[in-house]
C-alpha cells in the first residue's frame, strides 16, 4: 500500500522529508523496521500515533462548526476565522466506471479515476451492441478492477424506446459526474433520437443519519477527565 500511494502520486522516496508514524499497528518493531527497509528513511514517531487519526476528525467537526456558525463551538474568534479559512481538497476515494461489453466480456470502463480532485466529471461515447436495440442500459460501477464482478454496481439508469431500425454501433453518450458532497449524476443520451436517461446516486460508504444521531448521544454522555 505504501508503495503504491508513492506511484499514484507520482513520486519517488528520495521527495519524501519524513515518514511519519499513524495508527496503533505502527506501535509494533516489525511495522517500523519494515517502513525503513522499504523508505530507506527512520520513521519519526513524533505524533501521538494512536490519537492523529482522532485528532484529524476533530480538526475537521471544528472546521464544520465554524462554517455553519454553531454557537457550541467555544473558541477564541481568532481560531474561529481560521478554521473557517481552511481550503479543505476532496477527491474520489474509489474510481468511477461504467459497464460496457468488450468482445465477449464485460468490464469496467473508468471514467473518474480514483483521487480526482472533486468536483469533476468525464463523458465518453459507446455504442450499441445488436441491431435494432430497443432500450440501453447504463451501469456505474464503483472500483479499480477491469473484471466488472471485482467491483460495486452502485446505481444504473434505463434509456427507453430507442428508435427503429436503429443501427449496430449508434452512438451513446454517457456522461458521469461527481460533486464534493458523494453525488453521482448520471446522463445518457442516444444522439440518434436525442432520447436522454438521468440518475442521481449518493453514494455513502459511512453511517446513515439515524446511526449518527444514535452514536451523538451516546458520545453526549462521556465524560472525559
Amino acid at each position: 500500500t505504501t508503495q503504491q500511494v508513492l506511484r499514484q502520486a507520482g513520486l519517488s522516496w528520495d521527495r519524501v522529508d519524513r515518514v511519519l508514524l499513524v495508527g496503533g499497528s505502527t506501535h509494533m518493531p516489525a511495522t517500523r523496521q519494515m517502513l525503513q527497509e522499504i523508505s530507506g528513511k527512520v520513521p519519526d514517531n513524533a505524533l501521538a500515533v494512536s490519537e492523529v487519526v482522532a485528532r484529524g476528525a476533530a480538526i475537521h467537526a471544528g472546521i464544520v462548526a465554524a462554517r455553519r456558525g454553531e454557537a457550541g463551538l467555544t473558541v477564541d474568534a481568532d481560531v474561529r476565522e481560521a478554521l473557517e479559512n481552511i481550503v479543505e481538497i476532496n477527491v474520489n476515494s474509489h474510481s468511477l466506471g461504467i459497464e460496457v461489453k468488450k468482445d465477449s466480456e464485460r468490464v469496467n470502463d473508468i471514467l473518474i479515476p480514483k483521487n480526482t480532485q472533486l468536483p469533476s466529471a468525464a463523458s465518453r461515447v459507446y455504442r450499441t451492441v445488436v441491431e435494432n436495440q430497443s432500450r440501453v442500459r447504463v451501469k456505474v460501477l464503483q472500483g479499480e478492477a477491469h473484471q466488472v464482478d471485482a467491483c460495486i454496481s452502485i446505481g444504473e439508469c434505463w434509456i427507453e424506446d430507442l428508435p427503429p431500425n436503429l443501427p449496430k454501433l449508434s452512438p451513446i453518450q454517457v456522461r458521469c459526474s461527481c460533486g464534493s458532497d458523494g453525488l453521482i449524476d448520471v446522463m445518457a443520451l442516444d444522439m440518434t433520437s436525442g432520447k436522454m436517461a438521468r440518475a442521481e446516486i449518493h453514494r455513502s460508504s459511512g453511517l446513515s443519519e439515524e446511526e449518527i444521531a444514535r452514536e451523538a448521544e451516546w458520545v453526549k454522555k462521556l465524560e472525559i477527565q
